[in-house]
C-alpha cells in the first residue's frame, strides 16, 4: 500500500502525550497515529452506517415507543447495579 505524509498542527500537550505513549510502547509517533486513524476511520464509519439503518428503520415505521425504551434501560442498569453490587 503506497503511503503519503500529512501534516497536522497539535498543541503541545498532546504531542507530549504522543510521544509518552510511544516511548512507552517503543514504537515512532507514525505508528500511534497510523492506529489511532484507522481506529476513528473505522468507527466513524461503523457510526454512519448505524444511522443509515437507523433512519431505513424509521422511514419503515419500525419504531420503539419511549416509554417501551425506558422499561428496557431500567432493566439493564437494574441487572448492571445488581453486577457490581451496588
Amino acid at each position: 500500500m503506497s503511503r503519503t505524509t500529512i501534516t497536522v498542527d497539535a498543541e503541545q500537550e498532546l504531542v507530549s502525550e504522543l510521544d509518552r505513549i510511544a516511548n512507552t510502547l517503543k514504537v515512532e509517533r507514525g505508528e500511534i497515529i497510523r492506529e489511532a486513524l484507522q481506529s476513528y476511520i473505522g468507527w466513524d464509519r461503523d457510526f454512519r452506517d448505524s444511522v443509515e439503518q437507523g433512519i431505513r428503520e424509521a422511514d419503515a415505521g419500525l419504531l420503539i415507543d419511549h416509554e417501551e425504551v425506558m422499561e428496557i434501560m431500567r432493566r439493564k442498569m437494574t441487572t448492571a447495579s445488581k453486577r457490581s453490587g451496588a
